[in-house]
């Protein structure tokens, strides 16, 4: 996404710690944006989790820009190496069409 907040940017109603949920990811936003160990990224993919917390990240720089020019990449790969992961997707599982596919035990978590 090309801002920070997920579903909390259009889920009315949601609470965090008895807080608005869209005004608290706010605050973790301007929190982290304060930091000067932190980097953020949006338009930013994590495809891979490796050993030893090495996560491979894909950066989206000019697929936006109606005109980006030659000097700007088009995809960054990021390469981290993190004291701690989360892992959390926000992921719906999108199951493929195939006979039998709704049995039992075939597809899904």
């Amino acid at each position: 996404q090309a801002e920070f907040g997920g579903s909390l940017r259009f889920e009315a109603g949601a609470r965090i710690d008895g807080e608005d949920g869209f005004a608290w990811a706010q605050a973790a936003i301007a929190r982290l944006k304060a930091m000067d160990n932190v980097r953020l990224l949006t338009r930013t993919t994590a495809f891979g989790y490796y050993a030893q917390n090495f996560v491979g990240l894909v950066e989206r720089v000019s697929d936006h820009l109606q005109n980006p020019g030659r000097e700007l990449a088009r995809e960054r790969l990021w390469q981290v190496r993190a004291s701690r992961v989360v892992l959390a997707t926000g992921a719906i599982e999108r199951h493929m069409v195939f006979a039998d596919n709704d049995r039992p035990g075939v597809m899904l978590a």
